[in-house]
């Protein structure tokens, strides 16, 4: 990317603002983007630039109606292509707007606020409704309260945290013994810094210093900072007889040695944005005592990485100072407070954050795939649904602040319950009143202004959903009739010569445009209530004997010879839906085994996933019991009667088998969901010994059954 950081506020004026901009650049140089900071010439910002060798511009936007500063910088983007302009100063994002319009230029233009410049004016709203694309703030607080206005979505204004350079510092410690008069050698020192302005509640310190030397004379503050208000400071000081034992020590270009030589560092400011010093300060090890403005809370998070008072409140500030000053105290809040930016406040951290949102904004702009609001349809059967599940996986892995919904038809919705990831399951009724209820669906999935919709399905009815979504990107697999409407369409293949393609190999082709080519597994998330519930003392195994489709269904009185032949100790459990029961009783009733559970119609798909993850083993047809047992890595054994594994729907989990008949048969397969008799009437694909079953299950190859 090439980016133009655009910062017009004074030649010798310096903050937080200004320090975020450098470490801004010089993170994203190190990266491979071209950046440049423009500013007035011969200013501190310049030195700081050339300091960082980050290339700078002279451009000079004194004010709204600057014609220097428009003529500048419309000869710099008139002769540069900048991808992004970075605006630090409401001036800047207008002139770069406005400029960048006359030009007809895709140029993403972006405020960056590091404290609250915008009100609720007409003045403002013109400027970031119709020249800006986005806003940068650093804290929750300016985004809430920007958000109020109601000017724009929820995603215009992002939040990236301020970060903070973290090193093993050996600088040399400052020398504050001129200052002290040689009058103690227990001296703790106290520092602040920023500008001499209102704005930093400096006077509020030094009232405060008065009560804290009243108590404990060999206490020092210093004032790390200049401004106009230095002559005022210096005269409250001599008022409160504080000569002694508070200095106003000027500007410091680097703090660092002050923090090797400071026992507390105070920040007393009356509002701030996300206070770059007080993160220098707690980076160093240096405790922190700072009133309760704006990204103060967001930075320290509790008070075991910080105090906080209110702003303005000179006994809370001094009590809190004597607190802290305490050497235990202060150094395990220097210790959590280390620990805190470590974790959230890192340089790396944020450049990489103003990255991702960049390339976020530019891709917005171009039309191209902006992936912060996702559809993912499945509404075929249970199975097909579970085989889903990775496509949601994986969008939420790359896209960890995007919403992610999924539609499926009515009965499956609890599949996904207790899903991290999802944010909706909206459900399809394809049974009672299936034309209303799509011409409802549409209504509703269009009123959601998806930015990309996931058709794993390949039948006309989903095609109708996401041909009029209304989404900007539509994606799909080219069997759906519909697909010529779709964005993008990829090719759907049952088998590749004799290469196995796996049915969640085929859904995530349609998301690798986004994504890469990664594998993932599905997933299920019973609740920890599902797992209590289905506890078992002791070993057990699960049993799955029925199917939709008859020659996809091991048959029954095979099912009971396997039951037969298992450990007697270890009870069995069967497993299916409602229609189930009466097959699953019948198979309860023949068995020889003293402790078969028929569980058929009674449990949750979550209840069941349960029980199944916990089995020592489960044996299932080809049908959703098998994906149930993958999305919870379960041990399993699957009896592929009618269907074959080239089909794609073979288990994944780590302890996994497929079983089928050893006969060479030219019927099979004879279809892909199998069919309600067999078509030649003998059904040989079923003909799987059980003694091939036993031997693929390791404890009965270890002899472990136990029957009376």
């Amino acid at each position: 990317m090439n980016i133009l950081l655009s910062n017009s506020i004074g030649r010798h004026k310096w903050g937080g603002g200004e320090k975020w901009m450098i470490l801004a650049a010089k993170g994203l140089m190190l990266k491979g983007h071209k950046v440049c900071i423009a500013s007035y010439p011969r200013s501190i910002i310049e030195s700081k630039a050339n300091e960082n060798q980050i290339p700078f511009v002279p451009i000079r936007i004194s004010s709204d109606a600057s014609l220097l500063g428009g003529i500048e910088l419309h000869r710099f983007l008139k002769r540069n292509h900048m991808d992004v302009i970075i605006g630090c100063q409401n001036r800047d994002v207008r002139m770069a707007g406005i400029v960048s319009q006359q030009l007809k230029k895709e140029t993403v233009i972006l405020g960056r606020q590091g404290v609250k410049l915008i009100n609720r004016t007409w003045k403002h709203k013109l400027t970031f409704k119709c020249f800006c694309d986005g806003i940068i703030t650093n804290t929750k607080t300016i985004k809430g309260e920007y958000d109020n206005y109601g000017w724009w979505n929820k995603d215009f204004v992002k939040v990236i945290h301020n970060g903070v350079q973290v090193e093993e510092f050996n600088d040399k410690p400052f020398d504050f013994s001129p200052y002290l008069n040689g009058q103690t050698t227990n001296a703790r020192i106290v520092l602040s810094a920023g500008r001499l302005s209102s704005q930093k509640g400096f006077e509020y310190l030094i009232d405060a210093a008065s009560e804290v030397c009243r108590q404990q004379p060999d206490v020092y503050f210093f004032i790390a900072g200049k401004g106009k208000l230095e002559g005022k400071l210096n005269k409250r000081i001599q008022q409160k007889g504080l000569e002694r034992n508070v200095f106003l020590i000027g500007f410091h270009k680097d703090l660092k040695p002050l923090f090797n030589a400071t026992d507390l560092f105070v920040l007393p400011s009356l509002y701030e944005g996300m206070p770059n010093v007080v993160m220098e300060a707690m980076a160093n090890d240096v405790p922190v005592v700072s009133t309760t403005v704006n990204g103060v809370e967001e930075l320290l998070g509790s008070s075991e990485n910080g105090k906080m008072i209110p702003p303005a409140d000179v006994k809370a500030l001094s009590k809190a100072i004597v607190e802290c000053l305490n050497p235990d105290k202060g150094k395990a809040l220097a210790v959590h407070a280390k620990k805190r930016i470590l974790e959230g406040f890192t340089v790396d951290k944020m450049v990489n954050n103003v990255e991702r949102f960049l390339k976020d904004k530019i891709e917005e702009k171009k039309g191209m795939i902006t992936c912060k609001k996702f559809l993912v349809i499945q509404t075929a059967f249970i199975g097909d649904v579970i085989l889903a599940t990775p496509v949601i996986e994986k969008l939420a892995r790359f896209y960890p602040g995007a919403t992610i919904d999924v539609l499926v038809r009515k009965g499956n919705e609890s599949l996904l319950s207790n899903n991290p990831h999802i944010n909706r399951v909206l459900v399809f009724d394809k049974k009672a009143a299936k034309y209303r209820n799509l011409i409802r669906m549409i209504r509703e999935v269009r009123q959601q202004k998806y930015d990309v919709v996931v058709n794993i399905q390949r039948y006309a009815t989903t095609g109708l959903l996401t041909a009029f979504s209304k989404a900007k990107n539509k994606v799909g697999f080219d069997k759906n009739p519909l697909s010529r409407f779709f964005s993008i369409r990829i090719p759907h293949h049952m088998k590749e010569s004799n290469e196995k393609i796996h049915e969640v190999d085929r859904n995530l082709q349609l998301i690798r445009h986004l994504t890469d080519d990664s594998f993932e597994m599905p997933r299920m998330y019973p609740f920890s209530g599902d797992y209590e519930k289905m506890k078992v003392d002791g070993a057990y195994y699960c049993i799955a004997p029925t199917s939709v489709w008859f020659t996809k269904q091991f048959p029954l009185e095979r099912w009971i010879q396997l039951i037969n032949r298992l450990a007697y100790s270890k009870p069995v459990f069967l497993l299916g839906g409602p229609g189930d029961r009466q097959l699953c009783e019948q198979v309860k009733k023949e068995a020889l085994h003293p402790d078969v559970r028929n569980m058929a119609g009674e449990l949750s798909f979550l209840e069941s996933a349960a029980l199944i993850e916990k089995a020592e083993m489960n044996f299932v047809n080809d049908s959703a019991p098998l994906h149930i047992a993958s999305a919870v890595n379960a041990p399993v054994r699957a009896m592929f009667c009618s269907t074959v594994p080239a089909f794609g729907y073979t288990p994944l989990s780590d302890d996994s088998l497929v079983l089928e008949t050893k006969k060479n048969l030219d019927c099979r397969p004879c279809g892909l969901h199998g069919k309600r008799e067999c078509p030649l009437g003998h059904f040989h694909c079923a003909d799987i010994a059980i003694d091939d079953i036993l031997a693929s299950f390791e404890s009965e190859k270890k002899g472990e059954t136990t029957r009376s």
